[in-house]
């Protein structure tokens, strides 16, 4: 015993301690039971958390073929190298575009005559205004800090820098910060700073325009339309196109088909994955006689019945060539294979087939379109899997049940622990009172052997 000082046998020669040990081993099977148990019940909760981690991805795929946003996703193909880029929204309508980029979209730009130096003071003293904001120089600015103070000015709309053309050759040079005719750069002089460094002549006119604000223009299907900028929003509805240089080009907008096909497969293979998850979990071989964890689960029966029922289900209101999962290339597995493993087998072929003449049909029937309420078959699937996967859920309900089952045996394994204990504590008393009497009963044959000994030395008597 713990705080005890002991040795064994010195009386008996028995090893007191090990016979205590094998005497509570006996008394010890009903904790290693409750152990068994309890790891029993640890083993079926952490099997439950791995099925509720893959019904939560279940559902998630469930939730994007139930979305709208899914259906919505439109392809955009562009033939012609470079002449520009395009993307499409969910509001995007079909359709075939031949547009020509007849002009791209510039930003007015504007030069002043050669200076000697970008550092030396020009000697230029007044008020410049550009796009209306006012500007003081004075006599000792250069063509850099005219540049910066241009710059400072965010309201001016242009961007100044200054360019080193050659030796002893420095431009200032001003470029509109929007494209567009409309966006030109109007200069205003007062003290003939502007004129003094060669944007404006004589009239008071641009001197040196090195290139023109122009807006885009593009041909579409024929029909010739402009813009201010090369990034146009609103001419096909939800589309936006970025031009980048003169040419013709096919634009093809269609529904993404590709996009739903994929959420089929991710679907596909996290519903395997969590049928074959169950089916380890349930089964039982015949021959080695071992079970799964949650083999005979009533609960997870009844979640794997629900899931294939799913699979079978009719809607409503939907043309009968694509009412069912079967008819549009999602089924269960063929054969007896099939039949014994419920896994699912996706024809994307015949899926594509499906999409291109019954679209808005097949989307109905996941829930993606208008139907009666909860028959889209992903739409009440992934409102059953949030069911069973909710806070509240059926998972959660196995999962409470099952830790508070643990924690009761925890409790008892405690209480026999401790009961243990004490009978350990006891056979430990008794064996060392034992040892006390033996010890006594020593002590008394030596002196009687003593005692003996004696008499017969005084009496004379011989062995």
């Amino acid at each position: 015993m713990a705080g005890t000082f002991s040795i064994d046998g010195l009386a008996s020669g028995l090893d007191t301690t090990q016979l205590v040990k094998e005497l509570t081993a006996l008394e010890r099977q009903p904790v290693k039971q409750l152990e068994a148990r309890k790891s029993k019940l640890q083993a079926e909760s952490a099997a439950w958390r791995e099925v509720n981690s893959r019904l939560y991805s279940l559902r998630e795929a469930a939730l994007d073929l139930q979305s709208i946003l899914t259906f919505r996703g439109r392809s955009v193909t562009v033939t012609g190298e470079n002449i520009l880029t395009a993307s499409a929204g969910a509001g995007t309508q079909k359709g075939v575009y031949n547009i020509k980029v007849l002009h791209l979209a510039q930003a007015h730009s504007i030069g002043s005559d050669p200076q000697t130096t970008a550092g030396d003071p020009l000697g230029l003293a007044g008020t410049i205004r550009v796009n209306g904001e006012a500007i003081t120089v004075t006599a000792e600015d250069t063509l850099e800090s005219i540049a910066r103070k241009i710059n400072v000015q965010a309201d001016a709309g242009v961007n100044a820098a200054v360019v080193r053309v050659g030796e002893e050759d420095y431009r200032l040079v001003l470029t509109g910060k929007e494209t567009g005719a409309a966006n030109r750069i109007i200069l205003e002089d007062d003290g003939g700073v502007l004129a003094g460094l060669g944007f404006l002549d004589d009239m008071g006119e641009v001197k040196n325009q090195l290139q023109a604000a122009g807006d885009a223009l593009l041909e579409v299907n024929g029909l010739e339309v402009s813009r201010s900028t090369n990034i146009i929003d609103d001419l096909i509805t939800d589309v936006t196109l970025e031009l980048e240089k003169e040419g013709a080009v096919t634009l093809t907008l269609d529904v993404d088909k590709e996009k739903v096909v994929k959420a089929v497969e991710k679907f596909v293979n996290e519903y395997n994955g969590v049928i074959d998850l169950i089916r380890m979990n349930l089964a039982y071989d015949t021959t080695t006689k071992e079970a799964g964890t949650l083999f005979g689960d009533s609960a997870l029966i009844q979640i794997q019945s629900q899931l294939r029922g799913f699979l079978s289900r009719v809607v409503e209101g939907v043309d009968p060539a694509v009412n069912q999962l079967g008819l549009v290339g999602i089924q269960t597995a063929s054969g007896v294979e099939g039949a014994k493993t419920g896994r699912l087998e996706f024809d994307a072929d015949k899926f594509r087939e499906k999409l291109e003449t019954h679209f808005t049909e097949v989307a109905k029937v996941f829930g993606a379109e208008t139907v009666p309420e909860g028959e889209g078959i992903f739409a009440a699937l992934s409102k059953t899997l949030f069911d069973w996967t909710g806070s509240t859920g059926l998972v959660k309900a196995k999962t409470d049940s099952l830790g508070a089952r643990i924690d009761d045996v925890d409790e008892r394994i405690e209480l026999l622990e401790q009961r243990l204990e004490q009978r350990e504590a006891y056979y430990m008393q008794k064996f060392r009172a034992l040892e006390v009497m033996l010890a006594q009963l020593q002590t008394q044959s030596t002196w009687l052997s003593a005692q003996i000994s004696s008499l017969n030395s005084q009496w004379g008597f011989k062995k």
